[in-house]
C-alpha cells in the first residue's frame, strides 16, 4: 500500500508542477500550476480571520511554524533615506510624548494593530532598521554635545584653577 500511496504522490506532483522556473535572484523554484499551497491545514484563512487583509495574493499557507536557514525578501526597499539631510529626525522629546500618550515608537504599529492585523514581516524589518539608524544619529549627535561639554568642562577647570591661584 505505502508503495502506491508514494507513487500516487509522485504521479499528483508532477501533474501539479510545471518546469522549473528562475525566480530573478538566482534560485530556481517550482512552479506550481493550481493556485495555494497548503501545510498542515486544508483551509485557506479568509480575509476577515486575518483583520480583513486581502489574501488572495497569497500562495502559501502554513499553519504551524516554519523553520528556514535564511528567508530572502527580494528587491526591498531599504531605509538609507534616514541619512539624507533632508530626513526629519524627530527629536527624543517628541519620541517621548509620543511613547507616553500613545504608548508604543512613532511611525511604528501598535501592539493592538499587530494583533489585530499581524505582522509582516518585511514591513516591520524596515521600520526596525528605520529606528536604528535614528538611534545612531541620536547618539552621533549625543557624542558631538558630550565632547564639547567635556572641552568646555575642561576650559571652566582651567578658569577656576586660575582664580583659585589668584585668590592665594
Amino acid at each position: 500500500m505505502r508503495k502506491f500511496t508514494f507513487i500516487l504522490s509522485v504521479l499528483f506532483f508532477s501533474i501539479t508542477t510545471q518546469a522549473q522556473t528562475w525566480n530573478g535572484i538566482g534560485v530556481h523554484v517550482p512552479s506550481f500550476r493550481y493556485g495555494e499551497v497548503l501545510i498542515g491545514t486544508d483551509k485557506i484563512p479568509t480575509s476577515e480571520m486575518l483583520g480583513n487583509e486581502d489574501v488572495t495574493n497569497y500562495k502559501l499557507f502554513v499553519c504551524g511554524g516554519i523553520l528556514a536557514e535564511e528567508w530572502l525578501v527580494p528587491n526591498a526597499t531599504w531605509c538609507d533615506y534616514v541619512f539624507k539631510p533632508t530626513y526629519y529626525l524627530t527629536p527624543l522629546s517628541e519620541v517621548e510624548q509620543h511613547i507616553q500618550t500613545k504608548g508604543h515608537l512613532h511611525k511604528t504599529p501598535s501592539a493592538a494593530e499587530i494583533e489585530s492585523k499581524g505582522l509582516k514581516m518585511q514591513e516591520i524589518t524596515i521600520n526596525q532598521q528605520e529606528k536604528i539608524e535614528e538611534l545612531f544619529l541620536h547618539m552621533i549627535e549625543m557624542e558631538k554635545r558630550m565632547k564639547q561639554l567635556e572641552g568646555e568642562n575642561e576650559e571652566l577647570k582651567v578658569e577656576v584653577e586660575k582664580l583659585r591661584q589668584q585668590q592665594d
